[in-house]
């Protein structure tokens, strides 16, 4: 919940799945092919400089992809987002706005 970056996590439909090697090789490509696809339509939306995509399991065993549009200059830039000064949550209608305008942006 931080309005500062454009972010998205996937997460595999598979259960008790912590870490990509978990995954069959087919898992592992349409994992692979539906991080891109996003990051591809994300950063076309948002205009972005890079897309950063990570699989950082430290607070949640549960595998998942994080989805990370970066601008340069934003509060982080050139560095990772995590701990990067405070967050700014969204407000219930910004949210709820953002969210349409992803799936809207997501489906295919």
């Amino acid at each position: 919940d931080d309005a500062r970056y454009s972010w998205l996590v996937l997460i595999p439909r598979r259960d008790d799945i912590r870490e990509v090697y978990e995954l069959s090789a087919d898992d592992q490509a349409t994992m692979w092919q539906e991080a891109t696809e996003v990051g591809h339509r994300l950063m076309a939306h948002h205009d972005g400089d890079k897309l950063n995509l990570a699989t950082l399991g430290n607070q949640v065993a549960q595998l998942h992809l994080h989805v990370i549009v970066r601008h340069q200059g934003d509060v982080a830039w050139p560095g990772p987002v995590w701990g990067q000064g405070t967050p700014q949550p969204y407000d219930d209608t910004t949210l709820s706005t953002y969210l349409a305008t992803l799936r809207d942006l997501l489906t295919p």
